[in-house]
């Protein structure tokens, strides 16, 4: 079955509900505590309003959305967030994550929570392009500080 992506978050939201067992929509669709953060953070989403303008006397060679990072150029200042536990939503998660990451020149941030290891998720460190980083918490076995590293991060 194929899925094209509707017009607004909405109908995504509710194609998500049909598909996914209740559990695994639950938890990605929720927050932490009484949620009451994702609640505010709809209501400022919903009061900002987007100016449509067309670009005038604008060169296509003159624009760019490349940014710098933490010393590197990336093309996009846009970047794949860390979720974990993306195998309950497809076999591959992470790994197919990492190859979206990759045929989009955008930077994926592997989660603390991953369910692949990173060998995995990157099985080769020299020749590979995917540009990444990783989620690290304060607290952090010293098995995973020795896995990034050794894998480019």
């Amino acid at each position: 079955m194929g899925f094209r992506m509707g017009n607004c978050i909405q109908e995504f939201e509710q194609k998500a509900k049909e598909i996914l067992d209740r559990g695994i929509y639950d938890y990605i669709a929720g927050a932490a505590g009484d949620e009451s953060g994702l609640t505010r953070n709809g209501s400022e989403l919903q009061s900002i309003q987007l100016l449509s303008r067309a670009l005038r006397g604008i060169i296509k060679s003159d624009v760019t959305l490349d940014v710098p990072l933490l010393g590197k150029r990336y093309a996009s200042p846009f970047l794949i967030a860390p979720m974990g536990y993306q195998s309950m939503v497809h076999p591959e998660g992470e790994i197919e994550m990492a190859r979206a990451a990759e045929s989009s020149e955008s930077v994926f941030v592997v989660p603390t929570l991953a369910t692949q290891d990173i060998e995995m998720i990157f099985p080769s460190k020299n020749g590979q392009s995917v540009k990444r980083l990783f989620s690290l918490p304060l607290v952090q076995s010293q098995q995973e500080i020795y896995n990034s590293k050794w894998n480019g991060f």
